[in-house]
């Protein structure tokens, strides 16, 4: 996703936040929401000092599994353009949190875990933060090693739209079918045997860009 979306994106979400929720601009809400939950919480938040120098463009989010009604597992990273900044952000934020934390260190990246198990580190020009220690690991080990990025059918497919910012989704077919009880209508099973799919390897990326309406 697009943290600081612009232009006719930026137009659409404030125009979809105006209609849904009668806020006038979304980015202003957010950045005051965050100022606001940090003084609860005993400290003080500068998002244009503290944040905006080193916050990227660019962000992404993935849900690791769906588990009956809910998703367990999730990690997020944001790009950071200067990592040495953002580092002292996160060590910051970390210290004045009344929760404790500990200091850890896997493949060379060192990261903190909170009392609630959310592990958040630097690395790799990202800002990433992972529910437990052990999606944070997955995610280090993922960013050195085999990803959609580098597949050619998925760089044709987010591409998006030209001049839109897009969110791209990843779908996993196969955990989804598994998930709901393995079974597929006849209807269904044809189209994919025609088309030469193999339902239980498949995945499916959609690129979805907002608009006002």
């Amino acid at each position: 996703f697009t943290v600081r979306p612009d232009g006719e994106t930026s137009e659409n979400l404030d125009a979809l936040a105006k209609k849904i929720a009668g806020i006038d601009n979304l980015g202003d809400l957010i950045v005051t929401e965050l100022e606001n939950s940090a003084s609860e919480d005993g400290e003080e938040l500068d998002f244009e000092k503290e944040i905006e120098p080193w916050l990227g463009e660019r962000g992404g989010l993935f849900l690791q599994e769906y588990e009956e009604d809910d998703f367990e597992g999730y990690g997020a990273a944001v790009q950071a353009t200067d990592e040495d900044a953002a580092r002292d952000f996160v060590d910051k934020q970390v210290e004045s949190s009344d929760e404790e934390a500990t200091d850890g260190s896997y493949e060379g990246v060192d990261f903190k875990v909170q009392e609630d198990e959310t592990t958040i580190g630097v690395f790799d020009g990202l800002v990433v933060f992972a529910e437990d220690e052990a999606i944070f690991k997955s995610m280090v080990d993922a960013s050195g090693g085999e990803n959609l990025a580098g597949e050619a059918a998925y760089a044709d497919a987010v591409a998006g739209v030209p001049g839109q910012s897009a969110a791209n989704v990843y779908a996993d077919i196969g955990a989804l079918i598994e998930e709901s009880g393995g079974q597929i209508d006849d209807e269904t099973q044809l189209f994919l045997d025609t088309v030469g799919i193999e339902p239980d390897e498949a995945t499916a990326v959609a690129s979805l860009v907002p608009g006002s309406d």
